[in-house]
């Protein structure tokens, strides 16, 4: 069996910094998520609500 190639890690992969990317932070319980539909929809996966307003 032929040994897994290592994947880089997020520091030396080319584009968007984790700090960079769009985020969405829940005014309720303060969690952080980067997934855009999150950001888009105003959804909390953590509250299980649209807790935010919805972007254009």
């Amino acid at each position: 069996m032929k040994p897994r190639k290592q994947q880089p890690r997020d520091e030396e992969r080319p584009g968007l910094r984790p700090a960079a990317r769009p985020s969405f932070t829940c005014p309720r319980c303060t969690r952080t998520s980067h997934h855009p539909m999150d950001l888009r929809y105003g959804w909390c996966g953590h509250c299980n609500d649209y807790t935010g307003a919805p972007t254009p």
